[in-house]
């Protein structure tokens, strides 16, 4: 991990980091037509608010996250690549506290997303 990534401090990181992030989910073999319907841009404003909610306290998002990956039919390859995804570009990004602090939420929120869904023997 190189020493001059700095930290995820803002809704202005997030958004930077939701874009490459996205763009790559988006090209993704695995998981890009889960996004073909979204919007990205108000999608990623949404998400911004979750993630500044999650890691920062600031009750930014309102919403129903479980929800709205109902209709998805998601299985556990899709969370698989995407918590791939989003970790390495996290690490790719930043390093610190809050960034790692993402990382471990982004992976308890795939595992009970999964769990919820029926998707664990």
């Amino acid at each position: 991990m190189p020493q001059d990534l700095k930290d995820i401090t803002s809704r202005d990181d997030l958004v930077n980091f939701l874009e490459v992030f996205y763009s790559r989910a988006q090209a993704d073999p695995v998981i890009g037509e889960k996004f073909v319907h979204l919007d990205m841009s108000s999608h990623i404003q949404t998400i911004a608010d979750f993630w500044h909610t999650v890691l920062f306290g600031s009750q930014t998002y309102q919403g129903d996250p479980f929800g709205k990956h109902l209709a998805l039919n998601l299985q556990r390859a899709h969370f698989e690549r995407w918590l791939a995804l989003f970790t390495t570009t996290i690490d790719e990004m930043f390093a610190g506290p809050v960034a790692n602090e993402a990382k471990h939420r982004a992976s308890t929120i795939a595992n009970v997303f999964q769990y919820k869904l029926g998707l664990y023997d």
